[in-house]
């Protein structure tokens, strides 16, 4: 009976273990799924949507395959088909039943239909934030020809190939791909993904285990077996002695191989059995082996009030126009790009990368250092790194508005340099609209993180101590009225040193050094573009905006003239003038701006910019 149980535990740990075995080779589901798709048609576009590559879940494996140039980049999805606009594109998809891919054309009316809404704008923001009143949709609107896809400051990451383009990726379902040649050719036509599958064995590791077991009690028992058959063969009573036998070598021999081969089989039967245990002990413990007890655990669900309060708020807000290494790559091209532009004069490759106020200035700039470059200093480089802050708008719609702060904390004597860039549509670049020198002493307000972003605030807000739209006008007046300002109050003097360079004060002493046959006026002004102001966390703002400062001279005597000196010179190419001469020059102003709740607060002045914007003789 005892063999008998050894033997079925045997039989039984033999099944178990084999089967378990043949969990992991035999029975072993397939490590990845991989479906491919041809396109047809000319479209120069494929959309590989967000949806579709997390169709199954894990990475994905893209390949991409055609004639000539192959690229491929990512973003989210609303700016994908924004870029789109009313071209025709294959949207690839995923079929659940045949598990493979499909491919089908979307004509522009569909692909409106779309794009309504991540490109339209909203009515959201009217005090808050988003565009401002008057910002329409006609900036939204693509151009009739799709231009080349590649370079677009749309994209978290771009990939190129000739003939073939292949890399892994693991986007979530609001992140799609956009296929494209360059933009006039058809897109390539063979695409491919590749899902990795799920391989774990929950059934692999108990049957191990439980074979294990049974081998454990098998060898039990055939030990039982064997110690009750050698007691029962035991005599029960002491024998006499027999004489001995004389010994024959054949029965002698034949008596001793017998028990040495037992006692050989037997050790090695021994030896071999841990070796074997141990080997299947060992591919038991990993988790692939095992089931996953965690998923019949209930999850921990948040409470009613953070469902209402928190969670709801947050899901609502707009996402942010761009991430931190999407801005980092943004800054790194306009640097090289306002450099070479710098270096050759070129004002046509600056207007790529530049607008507003800031390339009003550089505008000027390259002029004078054409007429005397030698007098004349470059425009203040923008570094490519690093970025401090990023804070972009939260926003799904253009115009965008990123404000970020460059500034090397391995030179922290160097002044660090505040931009605000614009994008007016989906296909436009991300243009710097101020270059703006922050003040030594300045100290930046709290703002968001980069993943959440700021909300654009309208030009006359009045949660602010001072709506955007007449902070210009009123630091103008204090420049040139100093103390007699009817606003001087709204700022604060601490650490505005362009108060001390250009304010009331240095206006004096300007027309004290003129001699007594000529005399100055200044004029001051406010551009027409409207500023920009960014949402703090505390409920304040940084608002940005352009005074226009001009100086006019003029003889006062019969038969005087004026002279011109440096960049005005230049520019007005003229030795003397018995009219006089007016010069225009342009300040880049960056403000933080506190809530009105703090009655005490005063508007402090971050940074500015400032140079020759025109000059000319006086007419009339």
């Amino acid at each position: 009976m005892r063999f008998l149980l050894a033997i079925v535990s045997f039989i039984v740990a033999a099944a178990l273990i084999g089967f378990g075995i043949a969990q992991r080779t035999v029975f072993a589901p397939p490590d990845a799924l991989t479906t491919e798709v041809t396109t047809e048609g000319d479209a120069a576009f494929t959309l590989l949507s967000g949806e579709t590559l997390t169709s199954n879940p894990g990475n994905q494996d893209v390949r991409i395959s055609g004639e000539g140039t192959v690229f491929a980049a990512y973003g989210r999805t609303t700016d994908v088909v924004a870029w789109l606009g009313d071209e025709p594109y294959n949207a690839i998809a995923f079929d659940e039943e045949t598990r493979e891919l499909t491919s089908s054309l979307v004509e522009p009316d569909e692909s409106e239909e779309e794009s309504g809404s991540g490109s339209e704008p909203s009515d959201e923001g009217a005090g808050a934030g988003g565009t401002e009143e008057g910002e329409t949709a006609e900036a939204e609107e693509p151009a009739a020809d799709a231009p080349n896809p590649a370079g677009s400051d749309l994209w978290l990451q771009e990939y190129t190939g000739e003939g073939e383009a292949s890399f892994t990726v693991r986007l979530p379902s609001d992140v799609s791909l956009l296929i494209a040649s360059d933009g006039a050719a058809p897109a390539p036509a063979e695409v491919a993904v590749t899902w990795p599958l799920d391989q774990r064995t929950p059934l692999a590791g108990p049957l191990i285990v439980g074979g294990l077991f049974f081998l454990l009690l098998g060898i039990g028992f055939y030990l039982w077996a064997i110690s009750h058959l050698r007691r029962s063969r035991r005599p029960r009573r002491k024998t006499p002695k027999m004489p001995k036998v004389p010994r024959q070598r054949g029965y002698g021999s034949r008596r001793r191989s017998i028990p040495f081969v037992r006692s050989g089989a037997g050790r090695r039967s021994f030896v071999a059995a841990p070796v074997l245990v141990g080997s299947l002990l060992l591919s038991g413990c990993t988790a692939d082996f095992w089931p996953d007890l965690s998923q019949g655990m209930p999850a921990a669900s948040p409470s009613a009030s953070a469902d209402a309060d928190g969670a709801d708020a947050e899901e609502e807000l707009p996402p942010p126009a761009v991430t931190q290494q999407q801005l980092e790559r943004i800054v790194a091209e306009i640097s090289e790009t306002v450099t070479q532009a710098d270096n050759e004069r070129n004002v046509d490759l600056l207007r790529t990368r530049m607008d507003g106020p800031a390339l009003q200035l550089r505008e000027t700039n390259y002029t004078v250092r054409g007429a005397d470059e030698a007098a004349i200093p470059a425009p203040q480089p923008i570094p490519a790194e690093p970025v401090a802050l990023t804070l972009p708008q939260q926003t799904d719609t253009w115009p965008r508005t990123v404000f970020t702060v460059l500034q090397d904390e391995n030179a922290p004597e160097a002044a660090a340099i505040a931009l605000m860039l614009i994008q007016d549509g989906p296909r436009d670049p991300y243009k710097v609209e101020y270059q703006i020198t922050l003040e030594p002493s300045a100290s930046l307000p709290p703002v968001a993180p980069a993943t959440i972003g700021a909300a654009r605030l309208t030009v006359d807000n009045r949660l602010l101590l001072t709506p955007p739209n007449e902070i210009g006008p009123a630091y103008a007046d204090v420049l040139l009225n100093g103390g007699n300002s009817q606003f001087n109050a709204l700022f604060t003097t601490e650490g505005d040193t362009l108060r001390t360079q250009v304010g009331a004060e240095a206006k004096q002493q300007r027309r004290d050094q003129l001699p007594d046959t000529a005399e100055i006026e200044f004029q001051a002004a406010v551009a027409d573009t409207p500023p920009i102001a960014l949402a703090t966390n505390d409920a304040g703002a940084l608002v940005a905006v352009t005074v226009y400062e001009t100086e006019i001279v003029r003889p006062v005597e019969e038969g005087a003239s004026v002279n011109a000196e440096g960049a005005v010179a230049a520019l007005v190419n003229i030795d003397g003038s018995t009219r006089g001469i007016t010069a225009t020059y342009g300040e880049q102003l960056l403000f933080y701006v506190p809530s009105s709740v703090e009655t005490e607060g005063q508007i402090q002045l971050l940074g500015y910019s400032q140079g020759l914007v025109s000059a000319a003789e006086v007419t009339g």
